[in-house]
């Protein structure tokens, strides 16, 4: 974030960025800093259908995920988590949750007893969809990484394809936020707000 202050007289006046007159009464409006996703990018499990739902952020070797935002997330924030399989599973078989103090009503997403997004009709992270959680106006950072840090995935079994073991299969996952902050939404290709999490079945 660039703040500048801004020297003007009735003639104009230059800031300490640009030599270019700055008109009385202009507006400078700060940089939005796109989110940013810690420790989870590059993860990977080793899944046995046994294991049921598991944790997708593994907590190691960094810590647990996080997700940052200078400026603070903002309703109509979003974030998405994107399954793709690679090899050797039914896509229709994948499927994301919550674990922990996180839990959902309808299609609300609620950390403890405070309400913070909804969850898309669509993309609703059952049989093989992508889960998208759209943020209200209760999100914060903090409450965003208890929400990274509850996501689990699940690999049910349907008795159509060999039965899973070990590095037959493997999805991998793409965690995307998006700050809700004047439209911004980070950079489309995989950098500081995007995650890539691989599950081997």
């Amino acid at each position: 974030t660039i703040t500048s202050a801004v020297n003007v007289s009735s003639n104009g006046g230059t800031t300490s960025i640009s030599d270019d007159p700055v008109a009385l009464g202009t507006t400078i409006r700060p940089l939005n800093d796109p989110p940013s996703i810690l420790g989870l990018d590059a993860d990977f499990i080793n899944y046995k259908v046994a294991d049921g739902s598991v944790r997708i952020d593994q907590a190691s070797p960094t810590g647990p995920a996080s997700i940052t935002d200078l400026e603070g997330l903002k309703a109509g924030g979003i974030l998405n988590i994107s399954l793709s399989v690679v090899y050797g599973l039914d896509p229709a078989s994948n499927t994301l949750g919550f674990t922990g103090n996180v839990t959902k009503d309808g299609s609300n997403v609620l950390i403890g007893a405070t309400t913070v997004g909804t969850i898309d009709a669509t993309n609703n992270g059952l049989a093989g969809n992508s889960l998208s959680i759209t943020f209200n106006s209760n999100i914060t950072n903090t409450l965003a990484s208890t929400l990274l840090q509850n996501i689990t995935y699940t690999y049910n079994y349907t008795g159509l394809e060999p039965a899973p073991t070990f590095l037959t299969g493997l999805t991998s996952l793409i965690f995307t936020v998006l700050d809700g902050g004047d439209g911004y939404s980070g950079n489309p290709s995989l950098t500081s707000n995007q995650a890539l999490v691989d599950i081997y079945v």
